[in-house]
């Protein structure tokens, strides 16, 4: 899946300063620098060589520089640019973003390419922009970022995870200053750059109070029909064939969840739902439901839910598993509903091979798709149905093609998600305690 806003967006155009400059410097091991000339926004280039006859360069630095003398106002030498960006990141710490940044510039005029005083330049300027006197000088200082981050980009193809969190938080408050200023055609054009580099807004931007002139603005709908109209399209391609493959069976389930409320399908009809068979003692599972909540924070507003159903290994009684799953669920904080997979339950699942397994129900209560294993490459997959599901009028699915009894298969992870079939469910990966699988 691309990047979100969801989480990393607003939320980190929010942090410190000093924390940003605290990941800059002290960080482990950088790739090999490839310099781009002229690539510094502020910088064409290292200073012109001295030319003969020119009195006004002193001979040697060190001959002219007293040694405690500030790093802000010495004149720089390679050797000296870590010195200067611990003394720039003690300056942010400070609060005097003014000498942080005038110290980093100093290290880009030397070295253009400095992938750290790149990020810590472009960190400071989103920092000074918070606290600009004008709205034209914040504009100034979050473009200023903005080059800075474009220049990061081009010279290292592969940004870390640091440098993405970068261009988060300066694209949702560029964003966010452009079209509080009324220039929504470059508010637009952010969001192109933002998609580009994989990240994908337009969740966030329907939710953000700021940002109601931006979705009212024609060249926005224009450009967010585009863009999901070619998702849509490379998703059909991508589930054509799950879909034709997937299990043909009734799964109209009625039971209880664990608040012991009613819980049957009947309660979703008209929504694309997903219904994820899971464990405690399941790591993969474990490790899909966070892209899970995120499938459902995304779908929501468009008709789509998710609900699981727990089975534990090692203690196969539902009603005396249920009080360890309940507080299980409320410290994971898994905010969709919960039951507890019974006997009954299992039976009418079809070639039921492990866990994590995920079923996909359309807006007319028919299964669609059965997916057999979890992590990243699952949760992709489940999007990409979700997607076209969502896109389906009611009835739609009556048309489709007679499908086998053939339940979809994840992409093989480094460690398997499921293994070998059993009477019971499978587990993904051994546990602690053996279960009592025949």
């Amino acid at each position: 899946m691309r990047g979100s806003w969801t989480q990393s967006g607003w939320e980190w155009a929010r942090r410190t300063m000093g924390l940003a400059m605290l990941a800059a410097v002290g960080c482990g091991p950088q790739e090999e620098l490839k310099p781009d000339p002229g690539v510094s926004p502020f910088y064409p280039g290292p200073s012109a060589e001295k030319k003969p006859g020119d009195a006004s360069l002193p001979k040697t630095i060190a001959s002219t520089t007293p040694a405690s003398a500030d790093v802000a106002d010495d004149p720089l030498r390679p050797g000296d640019v870590e010195k200067s960006l611990r003394v720039a990141l003690r300056a942010a710490e400070k609060g005097d973003l003014a000498r942080a940044s005038t110290i980093l510039d100093r290290i880009l005029a030397i070295e253009p390419v400095n992938r750290e005083a790149l990020y810590g330049r472009a960190s400071v300027a989103i920092s000074q922009a918070k606290t600009a006197a004008t709205p034209s000088e914040k504009l100034a200082e979050l473009d200023r970022a903005d080059s800075v981050c474009k220049a990061l980009r081009r010279t290292y193809e592969k940004m870390n995870k640091r440098e993405l969190e970068l261009y988060s938080r300066l694209f949702s408050e560029l964003l966010t200053a452009n079209v509080e200023n009324g220039r929504l055609d470059r508010a637009v054009e952010v969001i192109k750059e933002s998609n580009e580099v994989g990240f994908e807004p337009f969740d966030a931007i329907e939710r953000e109070p700021k940002l109601v002139k931006l979705r009212e603005y024609p060249a926005y709908k224009s450009m967010v029909a585009g863009v999901r109209a070619e998702a849509l399209a490379q998703a059909r391609e991508s589930v054509a064939k799950l879909f034709q493959n997937a299990p043909k069976y009734d799964f109209a389930f009625n039971t209880r969840d664990l608040d012991d409320k009613p819980l049957t399908l009947d309660q979703f009809r008209g929504k694309v739902l997903l219904v994820d068979l899971w464990g405690t003692w399941c790591k993969p599972c474990l490790e899909t439901i966070p892209g899970l909540i995120q499938l459902r924070q995304k779908y929501a507003d468009r008709g789509f839910d998710v609900i699981g159903f727990d089975y534990e290994q090692s203690e196969q009684d539902p009603e005396k598993a249920a009080p360890a799953v309940k507080a299980f669920v409320k410290k994971s904080a898994i905010p969709y509903r919960i039951a507890m997979l019974t006997e009954e339950l299992q039976a009418r699942i079809p070639n039921l091979e492990g866990f994590p397994t995920s079923i996909l129900i359309d807006r007319n209560g028919k299964v669609r798709l059965q997916l057999t294993g979890g992590g990243p490459s699952a949760v992709s997959t489940l999007d990409s149905a979700v997607q076209v599901l969502l896109d389906e009028p009611a009835g739609a699915a009556d048309k489709q093609p007679k499908p086998s009894a053939k339940p979809a298969v994840a992409e093989p992870a480094k460690k398997p998600a499921v293994a070998e079939p059993a009477k019971k469910p499978a587990v993904a990966e051994p546990a602690k305690k053996p279960g009592a699988t025949p």
